[in-house]
């Protein structure tokens, strides 16, 4: 138990312990808007509302805005990868396999 075993790991903890805030954070508010907004149910609404009427301006926006609530909804760190558990979890997965491999290089 040195000194310098105790620092590392703090900070690694902390590290771990950010991430895992994010992610975990990330991860709520998508739940919360899918439990809110079915994109089923806006595509749908969208195209049962008095559109025929209207302007080609405003087709065209309708038809964007049905296409786009198809899609389910991320958040992204970066627009590199999803803020969700699932990230998190393939985080210390990976970090972890380094580690080991890391530590079997460094033993022989």
């Amino acid at each position: 138990m040195s000194f310098q075993f105790v620092s590392m790991f703090l900070y690694e903890f902390c590290v771990l312990l950010e991430i895992f805030l994010w992610c975990y954070y990330g991860n709520e508010i998508i739940l919360k808007l899918l439990c809110n907004l079915q994109s089923e149910q806006l595509t749908t609404s969208a195209f049962k509302s008095d559109w025929s009427d209207c302007n080609k301006e405003y087709k065209k926006d309708l038809l964007l805005f049905m296409i786009r609530s198809q899609r389910s909804l991320e958040l992204y760190a970066g627009g590199y990868f999803p803020l969700s558990l699932r990230t998190f979890m393939a985080i210390v997965k990976s970090s972890w396999s380094y580690f080991a491999v890391l530590n079997s290089v460094r033993s022989d």
